[in-house]
């Protein structure tokens, strides 16, 4: 122990970044690579289009996971799951997308792109909610001090 009490014992800036940054985006970059690799040899351009967005898409979520860095964490784990939020709804999207059971889910994401389909605002909120909850988080513990 190093003396503190239990509840002043914060994550430091080190693993804020790697847990809450690097490591969510590294899993998400092999689920990405796992996702195009199922979809080889199936004659569609899914696989091509997904390996684009990747391109946009990476570069994003490391930029999105900022707001992790911004919060005091109690522990490691809150800040690699708050780091898996937005990288996990972008796969769970990314699979309902390619899937071929769910016609409908694809059609309603295929939409979402065409504005001003209400979809496309459901995607943004979904996107932002981590860092909306942040910051009414750091105002909630601003106001308690």
């Amino acid at each position: 122990m190093s003396g503190k009490p239990a509840g002043s014992r914060r994550v430091s800036m080190g693993a804020r970044v790697c847990l809450g940054i690097l490591l969510p985006v590294m899993v998400f970059i092999g689920y990405q690579f796992a996702l195009i690799k199922s979809l080889d040899g199936t004659g569609s351009w899914d696989g091509m289009s997904l390996a684009f967005g990747s391109l946009f898409i990476v570069p994003g979520l490391y930029v999105t996971n900022l707001w992790v860095v911004m919060n005091q964490w109690a522990r490691k784990s809150e800040a690699f799951i708050a780091g898996m939020m937005i990288p996990s709804v972008i796969a769970l999207v990314e699979y309902l997308w390619v899937g071929d059971y769910s016609y409908k889910a694809r059609t309603a994401i295929n939409h979402a792109f065409i504005a001003p389909f209400l979809w496309i605002w459901l995607f943004v909120f979904m996107l932002f909610t981590p860092l909306i909850v942040s910051i009414i988080r750091a105002i909630i513990n601003g106001k308690r001090r």
